[in-house]
């Protein structure tokens, strides 16, 4: 009866209902107002992705990639149709000599399948020897290159042991001996010095991580170990026995 006769209650709901469509259209316009304008704001939770890896050229630059271990060593080069292939196992070791006959294998495999595709019917080339000599590796093996390449430039050392020069004695101690596995990523095939030049140690005492030494910088980087056993897996596949 007092509800009745009083009808405070009810203006104030409308009063409410109104005061919450007001702010809802206001919000609704400054995003609008935002979006039309370009300004909307960064969330602070959102960081900006940037490489810390220890070869700051992007990773598909990279067109030519050496291994080496135990005196065995095989150089793999991306053909101009993005695979990759094994230059035959009687190329020069000299780093002209080689780059040349990289750039040339390279450019015969894209032209290659070029050809087939203009013929039609044309289907990704398949792993084995090729007329030119190269051998076009398997896709597995092809996507662990890519992925071991890749991380060079985004993974970033744990610590750089600062000072550690390597001698005869620490060259052992932390697994860098000649028979540990060496990669040289290089860009031109022109050149005579590689972009990086890595050697691959031994884990660390938890066995967490791996120590590796770069040609041309001193002291030694500690690196996360799933970075070594990509290029580990790699050599595995593509080294001859």
């Amino acid at each position: 009866m007092a509800s009745a006769l009083n009808p405070r209650p009810r203006v104030r709901g409308r009063a409410a209902t109104a005061a919450w469509w007001f702010a809802a259209l206001a919000a609704i316009g400054y995003l609008v107002t935002m979006v039309v304008s370009g300004a909307l704001p960064r969330q602070r939770q959102l960081v900006r992705f940037e490489a810390n890896g220890l070869m700051r050229t992007a990773p598909e630059a990279v067109t030519r990639v050496d291994l080496e271990r135990r005196g065995r060593q095989v150089t793999l080069v991306r053909g101009s149709d993005g695979r990759w292939q094994a230059l035959p196992a009687s190329a020069p070791a000299t780093a002209p000599e080689a780059g040349a006959q990289a750039q040339a294998a390279a450019g015969a495999h894209g032209a290659g399948a070029a050809a087939a595709g203009a013929e039609g019917g044309a289907t990704a080339p398949q792993a084995g020897p090729r007329a030119d000599g190269t051998e076009t590796v398997s896709d597995a093996v092809a996507v662990k290159l890519t992925m071991a390449v890749q991380l060079m430039h985004t993974a970033a050392p744990i610590r750089r042991l600062e000072g550690a020069t390597l001698t005869s004695n620490s060259t052992a101690q932390f697994g860098l001996a000649d028979g540990s596995l060496a990669i040289r990523l290089w860009t031109a095939p022109s050149t005579s010095t590689p972009l990086l030049a890595v050697r691959f140690g031994a884990h660390n005492p938890e066995d967490t991580a791996q120590y590796m030494a770069l040609d041309g910088r001193d002291g030694l980087y500690l690196m996360s170990r799933f970075v070594g056993a990509e290029w580990n897996a790699v050599a595995t596949s593509v080294l001859p026995p």
